[in-house]
């Protein structure tokens, strides 16, 4: 029989995560982009540079570079904010977090 003893602890706790990485923000600039990404890693808000539009290749390379590197900071600063709320210590996975 599973213990139920725990489970409102812990649905509080997943509730607080939620909420937190909901509200959290990184911004990540490029060249000609800037990014800002919430702790869900969603894209909230995007600003390119007017001169980095005459030359499509190069933006869309520059695009791709921020996006990623948003993601990288975005999937850091959740782990962070998890380890914070939970006391929990993550292991370093690879896509995940």
């Amino acid at each position: 029989m599973w213990e139920l003893s725990g489970l409102g602890d812990l649905l509080n706790k997943v509730g607080k995560i939620a909420e937190a990485l909901k509200e959290s923000r990184v911004e990540v600039q490029g060249k000609w982009v800037t990014l800002v990404f919430n702790g869900m890693q969603e894209v909230l808000r995007i600003r390119v540079a007017p001169e980095g539009c005459k030359d499509i290749g190069k933006l869309e390379a520059d695009l791709a570079r921020t996006f990623n590197q948003g993601l990288i900071l975005s999937r850091q600063a959740a782990k962070k904010k998890i380890e914070e709320i939970t006391g929990w210590s993550i292991p370093e996975i690879p896509g995940l977090l």
